[in-house]
């Protein structure tokens, strides 16, 4: 097994433990660097992904907005 599939394969354990996954959180749990690249990878492979955008104030109260994603129907 390639390291891609790996990686893919902590990501579908990460959400299935927890419901669902950020760029960030795979970032810092899963040291995942190129998430985006996994997700796409995941698509391509049949997988069902789906977003929600979040938006929040960050510690210097401007507005931020990034996506959540979840790994079949939201």
């Amino acid at each position: 097994m390639t390291e891609k599939h790996t990686q893919c394969a902590e990501i579908l354990r990460y959400v299935q433990e927890h419901g669902s996954i950020t760029t960030l959180e795979a970032t810092h749990e899963l040291l995942i660097m190129n998430f985006t690249a996994r997700i796409s990878e995941l698509r391509r492979r049949g997988v069902i992904v789906t977003t929600e955008d979040i938006t929040k104030k960050n510690h210097y109260g401007r507005r931020v907005t990034y996506k959540r994603y979840y790994i079949g129907e939201a």
